[in-house]
């Protein structure tokens, strides 16, 4: 008898305190499993016993691997699509910026950086084309400055000369 005293079993019961195995009942192989689900202070842990015949445990445990199979699969391409989007999204208008960035850093500050978005990245866009602009601005009053700068040197050394040749 099992120790629930209902069935025969022709091996004994497999020894309490293995957590998971195989028995026979009536010579059908049986995998068991044994969890403490209830843990004792003052007395033994409850434990919660789970047996299967061995065709449902393999059947099952075909199925939690169709299941990770198909769950995997579709994670994988979850991931995929994401990264994809985070891409075209994210990706490629911060590459422009650094592409336009190189441009500046080599002097060329005749560009145009323009973005339709509203959010961060059209934010970014935006003061870009604001530095761009204040750069041009303060570069074209240099040149003014210098130019003035230039006649001014030019006068002088004119006065200079007609001094000296006086």
């Amino acid at each position: 008898m099992d120790v629930y005293g209902k069935r025969m079993i022709d091996s004994g019961l497999p020894m309490p305190d293995d957590k998971s195995g195989e028995f026979d009942v009536m010579g059908l192989p049986q995998i068991f499993s044994r969890e403490p689900v209830l843990k004792g202070k003052i007395s033994e842990s409850i434990l919660l016993e789970i047996s299967l015949p061995r065709s449902e445990y393999e059947e099952l445990g075909r199925g939690v691997t169709n299941d990770f199979i198909i769950f995997g699969s579709f994670g994988i391409l979850l991931v995929l699509m994401t990264g994809t989007i985070l891409s075209w999204h994210i990706a490629r208008p911060l590459t422009e910026l650094a592409h336009f960035s190189t441009r500046i850093a080599s002097g060329d500050l005749n560009l145009k950086v323009r973005s339709d978005r509203e959010d961060e990245i059209g934010l970014l866009h935006s003061n870009f084309q604001k530095m761009i602009d204040g750069l041009l601005i303060e570069r074209n009053q240099k040149e003014s400055r210098m130019s003035e700068l230039k006649t001014l040197f030019e006068i002088s050394n004119a006065v200079n000369h007609i001094t000296e040749s006086e």
